[in-house]
């Protein structure tokens, strides 16, 4: 059969309506409803990322449960209530749990998204149960046995807090942000250059007075000379802490939140972190007084840096949302959600 221009024109013409341009439309289409999900949008690496290390959605993760000397896998999901049951408590607002729910899926994403397999603690699983190197979780037979007989109403309300964020994580530039927190600060949240050094543009120090109302904010320390002594010249043999005991603390230098950076023992310079280690001070926000005795006194719990636990709880009583929340600690981030 032979064709003249004009009918091969009309077949071509034919051939874009019916075919080229629906799947043009469905394909952005599809891209734009992506895009659009749960706020800010993740880049097309990241998505790749996550569905490389968490499969497809209900997403999975493995974690080493410490008290059963494990490796267990569970629903990332399923997961996050356990571990917002052990960090927060329940009495605490909707908003606060909603807060710690984010905070504690980014952790989760950021780390896994980060393992190599080479962290010991986690016996070859991304995430471990231990609170001191990764986020607390406890069963929900533990969580319904610590709460008796308000069980069922706490265990409905760390769901849904869980439900109501599904997939939600906290973005600094695109990249999920290291999500640490803390329980109290000395009154203001630190930068993590004064903590742990480097540059971390979203964990910047911001006032968090309302701490000041939380149990316990401040507490103290109490040495005899003798054991004193014995901690500093046990980290430093160099500091002399002969003679009066008035004249063994030195030059103090602070930092924007509050917490001792440098202090002189002893002709030495220490960080007030070493000190809070050796020590076993709440925080690194304290004083020293020299009285028949040597005397630490504390404000706050953790090491500063985030989101403050029990200032979100005070933020959400004054009625803040967990967006709000957020990003009041964690300076110039965005809430995006995971593909899915």
């Amino acid at each position: 059969m032979i064709f003249t221009k004009r009918t091969m024109m009309t077949i071509l013409t034919y051939f874009l309506l019916i075919f080229l341009i629906p799947a043009t439309v469905v394909y952005f289409g599809v891209h734009t409803a992506v895009h659009n999900s749960g706020g800010n949008s993740l880049s097309f690496e990241l998505r790749s990322e996550i569905f490389k290390k968490f499969g497809k959605p209900p997403y999975k993760i493995k974690s080493y449960i410490v008290a059963k000397d494990t490796v267990q896998e569970f629903e990332l999901e399923n997961y996050l209530v356990g571990v917002v049951a052990a960090e927060m408590p329940a009495s605490f607002p909707e908003e606060a749990l909603k807060a710690q729910a984010v905070v504690a899926r980014t952790y989760i994403v950021s780390r896994t998204l980060a393992d190599k397999g080479d962290v010991a603690e986690h016996k070859g699983a991304p995430i471990c149960t231990n609170p001191a190197h990764c986020n607390a979780w406890k069963s929900t037979e533990d969580a319904r046995t610590g709460w008796g007989n308000v069980a069922d109403e706490y265990l409905a309300k760390v769901t849904k807090a869980v439900n109501d964020t599904k997939g939600q994580i906290i973005l600094y530039n695109g990249k999920p942000i290291s999500a640490v927190y803390y329980a109290m600060s000395g009154g203001s949240t630190e930068n993590a250059a004064d903590v742990w050094g480097g540059n971390v543009p979203y964990l910047k120090s911001v006032s968090s007075s309302f701490d000041k109302n939380a149990p316990n904010f401040s507490t103290t320390a109490e040495f005899t000379f003798d054991e004193f002594r014995n901690i500093i010249t046990g980290e430093n043999a160099k500091a002399n802490l002969s003679g009066n005991p008035n004249s063994w603390i030195g030059a103090v230098s602070t930092s924007q939140g509050g917490g001792v950076t440098s202090i002189v023992i002893g002709g030495q310079a220490f960080k007030g972190t070493r000190l809070r280690t050796l020590f076993s001070l709440r925080s690194q926000n304290f004083t020293v007084e020299i009285t028949d005795r040597v005397i630490f006194h504390v404000k706050g719990y953790g090491h500063g840096v985030g989101m403050s636990q029990w200032g979100c709880k005070f933020l959400a009583e004054g009625g803040k949302n967990y967006e709000e929340i957020l990003k009041y600690y964690y300076t110039g981030v965005e809430i995006g959600a995971m593909p899915g």
